[in-house]
């Protein structure tokens, strides 16, 4: 079922596929759309978290050795011009570096916060609007997962080993196209190729993964045309990983439904 949800949301944005596996559960096994509501939502909070987080940690790393580069520049008798020549990559490291811290706060914030605490601050009405509803129907299932913690466990081990396998496929994309990046700056790539995707505007984010990683790439001094170059390698390996996977995907689940 998770292959045939990736394979629906390559061609169809706002997470797509998601919708059809709620409707198939919901046919097949009568599972309550709320309690699939807070599985998914609290999954790709997970995947918010740790993307952002690691994202934080590797553009963290990258400033210091940055730091460490120019102080050893500085103490060589280049001038300011040649100095400064750097900045504007380093002012835009700086940026992802607090978007992502940004959004790991988001998404801790999202974990813990609880809809008690509206009604002590006297925000309780906000429960009525249409539009937050969805927010407290998830925050009231999200807190009862949390009463399983080996689900929960269960569910970030996949989480982690998603991200692990989208930094490979990262790592060997940039290196067919001759660019060898360091850990962090395949960290930093691939970790903001996953908060993008995380919006689901696009069908797998087709596009804006793509741009997230030329604009990224030219933070850690990497030519554009090889960022854009690296992006559609990844794109032709997940696509060609997708339709070898659906067909099979399809065939199980055809051959569980006869069982049924």
């Amino acid at each position: 079922m998770a292959v045939m949800t990736t394979a629906i949301n390559t061609v169809v944005p706002l997470h797509g596929g998601a919708a059809a596996r709620a409707l198939y559960l919901k046919r097949q096994h009568d599972l309550h759309l709320s309690s699939f509501a807070a599985t998914f939502i609290g999954y790709n909070i997970l995947r918010l978290f740790i993307a952002s987080a690691a994202a934080c940690a590797a553009g963290g790393w990258l400033l210091t050795r940055r730091g460490g580069a120019a102080e050893g520049l500085s103490g060589s008798g280049l001038t300011a011009a040649e100095l400064s020549a750097t900045s504007p990559a380093t002012a835009g490291l700086e940026g992802l570096v607090a978007i992502a811290g940004a959004l790991a706060l988001a998404a801790i914030v999202g974990c813990l916060m609880r809809p008690a605490w509206l009604g002590r601050l006297g925000l309780g009405g906000l429960e009525q609007y249409r539009l937050l509803k969805p927010l407290f129907t998830f925050q009231a299932g999200w807190h009862e997962l949390m009463r399983c913690p080996r689900f929960l466990m269960k569910v970030l081990a996949l989480v982690m080993l998603q991200i692990v396998a989208e930094l490979v496929v990262v790592w060997a994309a940039w290196a067919a196209v001759g660019v060898s990046l360091s850990a962090a700056a395949v960290v930093l790539v691939t970790s903001f190729g996953i908060l993008v995707g995380l919006t689901g505007l696009t069908p797998g984010g087709l596009g804006l993964v793509e741009l997230v990683s030329v604009a990224v790439g030219t933070t850690v001094a990497v030519e554009p045309a090889h960022g854009i170059a690296a992006g559609l390698v990844a794109r032709g390996v997940s696509l060609a990983v997708i339709a070898a996977a659906t067909p099979i995907a399809l065939a199980g689940m055809m051959a569980y439904r006869r069982r049924g």
